[in-house]
């Protein structure tokens, strides 16, 4: 039964993360399903503990949520964002140039369409010329680095301190 509350928890995360992501929210949609997914694997949990108390069940009941989710949070962004992934489904029904596709997945305009998701999620604002990293985005940088750190992820040129002020793509 630990299964099937398993799957159903993971399934109510789906349909929860769906909804989400069709609201008009200025999160992106890792934090939609983080919004969505964390609150179910906790309950899941303590229904479990309910079900079955403090036992192995129950434990592999929570890890195997955690590990769905996980793996459908990599699957959604792998398809939001893999290059291939979008390539293949703008040429599927209908064919694109070679110049139409190096005009679509030009460096300048892989790093414009970077920029504007940035800005729709909070990270970045636009002031004049340039573009400034926000209390948002500095929240997650300081992540980044905790990570980095904790891994001994050597530190890239630049990278050491955050970017306050990053020129705009017309001018890189």
């Amino acid at each position: 039964m630990w299964l099937a509350w398993t799957f159903l928890f993971f399934l109510a995360g789906v349909a929860g993360h769906a909804l989400l992501c069709r609201l008009p929210m200025r999160i992106d949609f890792v934090a939609k399903s983080i919004l969505v997914g964390a609150p179910l694997g906790l309950l899941h949990g303590v229904v479990q503990w309910m079900l079955e108390g403090l036992c192995l069940r129950m434990i592999a009941a929570v890890i195997g949520y955690g590990f769905l989710f996980e793996l459908y949070i990599f699957f959604f962004t792998l398809v939001s964002t893999s290059v291939s992934v979008s390539l293949l489904l703008k040429l599927d029904g209908r064919g694109l140039s070679a110049s139409e596709i190096e005009e679509l997945y030009s460096s300048r305009s892989m790093v414009d369409g970077r920029f504007e998701k940035l800005i729709r999620v909070g990270f970045l604002t636009e002031s004049g010329d340039a573009y400034r990293v926000t209390s948002k985005a500095r929240l997650v940088l300081a992540a980044f680095r905790t990570i980095r750190f904790f891994f001994k992820h050597p530190r890239e040129d630049g990278m050491e301190k955050s970017m306050e002020v990053v020129g705009r793509s017309d001018q890189l």
